[in-house]
């Protein structure tokens, strides 16, 4: 840590493509039905490729079923914000700020892909909004896949922001809260 400018920062390119797309995609479904609080109970369903990924997300089965065959469970939503805010805490730009607690550090949320930008820099994106190529446009579109929904889901309801390339800042006061949370068992 002694090696880093103080004003340095972190930057992780790429993705964090797991299950988490599935689980927040369910859940955002239900947010847009209705009035959801931490005792709200959601059903979830899973397909046998995501289901194949329990274990390598969640080992210690604290959140998804011991048993890979199982297609359908229900948790509750401070459950569901619970296993996200681990899995946050396990990604490097999460242990990055909470080993050395005076940099930020940049990096993709649970669930979201990056994209290679096709000008500029020539550097990795996580997209917010798909383009959606007009008809007979010969233009090279960057992004095949848009993430606005997982963006809000984690500002909204676990304060986690978003820089203007696609991914989540994590400074010194957002890994200390989340931290706390985790600790202290907040839904």
């Amino acid at each position: 840590m002694a090696s880093f400018d103080p004003k340095g920062v972190l930057r992780t390119w790429g993705c964090s493509f797991d299950i988490e797309v599935n689980l927040i995609d369910q859940v955002r479904k239900l947010l847009k039905k209705a009035t959801v609080k931490d005792d709200t109970v959601v059903d979830l369903e899973f397909e046998a490729n995501w289901r194949r990924r329990y274990q390598k997300v969640d080992p210690g089965a604290l959140f998804f079923p011991a048993d890979a065959n199982t297609a359908t469970f229900s948790k509750t939503f401070g459950e569901v914000k619970k296993f996200l805010r681990r899995r946050l805490a396990q990604s490097y730009v999460f242990m990055f700020v909470k080993l050395g607690p005076m940099l930020t550090a940049f990096g993709a949320l649970p669930g979201t892909e990056g994209d290679d930008e096709k000008s500029g820099f020539y550097l990795m994106k996580v997209c917010k909004m798909k383009d959606i190529p007009k008809p007979k446009s010969k233009k090279v579109f960057e992004c095949p896949n848009g993430f606005a929904g997982i963006f809000d889901f984690y500002q909204t309801y676990l304060g986690v922001k978003v820089d203007g390339r696609g991914y989540g800042i994590f400074d010194v006061k957002t890994v200390q809260r989340l931290d706390a949370e985790i600790a202290g068992g907040t839904p």
